[in-house]
């Protein structure tokens, strides 16, 4: 593994392009910005922009036949 640094911070960051960089050992550049154009200007619902930006890294990840499991959290643990 290959330690890269994201360089956009905060919500809409690139850290997900960053951890897939430094997991698959390539430079940031050579991974997308998952979440371009999905910004505040954009008048999808924050539902709709998260299934283009997951989408978006599927998408890639399939074009070097890999592929990401997705899980949800389905135990809840009351305190």
């Amino acid at each position: 593994m290959k330690k890269v640094m994201q360089t956009k911070l905060g919500l809409g960051g690139n850290c997900q392009s960053a951890v897939l960089a430094s997991i698959l050992e390539m430079e940031l550049d050579d991974v997308p910005y998952f979440a371009d154009g999905l910004g505040d200007d954009n008048p999808l619902s924050e539902t709709e922009k998260g299934k283009i930006f997951n989408g978006r890294i599927d998408e890639w990840l399939a074009t070097h036949q890999l592929k990401l499991q997705w899980y949800e959290d389905s135990h809840v643990i009351q305190k």
